[in-house]
């Protein structure tokens, strides 16, 4: 029973680890589609009537335009990477190690990271694009929580696993 459980646990592993393989390959193939199909612009989140003039960046300026939207979506790719080994250990049967809770814990804080990179990417935007002499002076001011409850909870997960594993070697420890 115990080894048929096992076997499922590594199966949904193995799964697992191969849809994040795909996504961490295809997210910056997305990104930069994204960019080429629709221009940095529409990343950039700029308010209605903010006109940028990319033509008259200097390098700095035009490095801004192209790494400013990326924040958010690199902080995504990390909590991919770590949600990808961690299922790399669930598929070779690693559940319940400090490794993979380490590994949960990680995915639990980029994700946690991710509304707060956002905000502060939407807070930069404007005094860095019109610091630069690309737009108008603007300060876009946001609250987002969403992503970051979930990261909060799986902390709050990991934690506990972390407990039942310290309790589990305690107890065998007094055997």
């Amino acid at each position: 029973s115990s080894t048929i459980h096992m076997s499922k646990i590594k199966q949904a592993g193995l799964q697992l680890k191969w849809i994040v393989q795909i996504l961490l390959i295809l997210s910056p193939f997305i990104y930069v589609v994204i960019l080429y199909w629709q221009g940095p612009f529409i990343l950039l989140h700029l308010p209605n009537g903010i006109i940028l003039n990319p033509g008259e960046a200097s390098f700095a300026g035009k490095a801004a335009i192209f790494s400013i939207p990326a924040l958010t979506p690199v902080t995504y790719w990390f909590a991919l990477y770590f949600i990808y080994k961690l299922a790399e250990q669930y598929s070779i049967g690693n559940v319940f190690t400090l490794q993979s809770i380490q590994l949960m814990r990680r995915v639990g804080l980029f994700l946690l990271l991710a509304d707060f990179i956002y905000m502060l990417q939407i807070a930069i935007t404007g005094p860095l694009l019109s610091g630069l002499g690309l737009t108008e002076s603007f300060l876009i001011i946001e609250l987002k929580l969403g992503v970051s409850i979930i990261g909060l909870f799986i902390l709050l997960i990991s934690r506990i696993m972390f407990i039942a594993v310290d309790l589990n070697e305690q107890q065998q420890l007094t055997i």
